[in-house]
């Protein structure tokens, strides 16, 4: 048998190690144009969410003011009010992510019958069910907190 002679052997070892430092050094800068393309990706939506969340929350905002703004121009808001209220802001097409408005009366514990009455005696109600209504569940709460209007009403 043949022996090599040494140097094409440490010829082949050492082309054999510079082609692994090579291929580290590329795969390591290829690596970190990915990881740099990626969080620049990552950067770039975390804003554009972040822009997209604050114009809602402006906008959802504005839809509580101009609801705190209708009970403040009249001395009382009729059912009939709060649904032509409702259904003048189109909420499937300006606030897709609202799917009802309500509101919420506080009726305190000692007017709770006369509560429960008002409502049993009026006619959306009488015209929209066959039960009675009443306050639930009964708490030691002072107070109850009630849905008293809510719009749309299909569905809610």
């Amino acid at each position: 048998m043949k022996k090599l002679p040494i140097v094409p052997s440490l010829i082949s070892i050492f082309i054999l190690f510079t082609f692994g430092v090579i291929s580290f050094f590329v795969r390591e800068g290829i690596q970190s144009s990915a990881n740099d393309a990626l969080q620049s990706k990552i950067s770039s939506e975390v804003q554009s969410i972040t822009v997209y969340s604050k114009q809602l929350l402006s906008e959802y905002t504005g839809v509580l003011r101009s609801t705190k703004a209708l009970f403040y121009a009249s001395d009382e808001v009729t059912r009939s009010d709060w649904h032509d209220y409702v259904y003048s802001l189109n909420l499937k097409k300006n606030y897709p992510s609202i799917t009802a408005i309500d509101f919420i009366k506080r009726v305190e514990r000692s007017d709770k019958d006369k509560y429960e009455a008002s409502i049993n005696n009026d006619s959306f109600f009488k015209n929209t069910s066959d039960q009675e209504f009443e306050i639930k569940p009964i708490t030691k709460t002072e107070d109850f907190y009630v849905v008293h209007y809510i719009e749309p009403i299909e569905g809610n």
